[in-house]
């Protein structure tokens, strides 16, 4: 008992201030991270180089953002829940992406580029596994696993919801691609729902991974 409050007077506690302040910074460094990540596509040992140094300095981000907040990243209850969101989710993207596609062309082409840029000189399932193994559960952990939670303890579900959302669909903003903005929307509400229905990060990170692998392996046409 006297060792850990001793161990607690050593290293206190950040304010509250100091921790949303934080926090907010965390945020932007991540959303620039991402960012530089899906718009850098060097080739060979460079490229390789440059996207393990973004991708590792994501998880600092998030690790230190994590502790700072006091959140805990729980598996959650009802994680089954992912595998019927995630095919009302793709079923959704099959039908808006082609039916939006028509009525603004640009979002058509730009999806069609985003798709080929993605996978050029490498194997649909290599850039799908890449996707669903690292990309997706890095970013869950962070805006569903961190910045929700931390959103809540103030608000309403729906409200975190919508507030994370909202900073998921600004994170994409730099790239300038309305599909990902389109699927930051749709996948922010399905998987910010899920965050809230199971108290957990797992079935955020399973419908998000299983949702990007297939856009990759069966995009819409």
């Amino acid at each position: 008992m006297g060792a850990d409050s001793e161990a607690a007077d050593a290293h206190p506690r950040p304010s509250r201030r100091v921790r949303r302040t934080w926090i907010a910074a965390a945020t932007i460094a991540v959303a620039m991270l991402w960012t530089a990540l899906l718009e850098i596509r060097p080739g060979g040992v460079l490229g390789a180089a440059i996207i393990t140094a973004l991708t590792l300095s994501a998880i600092a981000v998030v690790v230190v953002a994590r502790r700072l907040s006091d959140i805990t990243w729980r598996v959650g209850h009802d994680v089954w829940l992912a595998a019927p969101v995630l095919a009302v989710h793709l079923a959704l993207s099959h039908v808006l992406v082609p039916a939006a596609s028509a009525i603004v062309p640009l979002l058509g082409r730009q999806a069609d580029d985003l798709v080929f840029t993605a996978t050029v000189g490498l194997p649909d399932v290599v850039v799908a596994l890449v996707a669903a193994v690292a990309i997706a559960p890095l970013e869950e952990l962070w805006w569903r696993g961190t910045l929700q939670p931390l959103l809540r303890r103030d608000r309403s579900g729906w409200a975190a919801i919508a507030l994370t959302t909202t900073a998921f669909v600004a994170f994409h903003l730099p790239t300038g691609q309305l599909p990902l903005m389109g699927a930051a929307i749709l996948g922010g509400i399905a998987w910010g729902w899920l965050r809230e229905r199971t108290d957990g990060v797992a079935a955020p990170i399973l419908a998000h991974a299983g949702w990007t692998a297939a856009m990759v392996l069966f995009p819409p046409t």
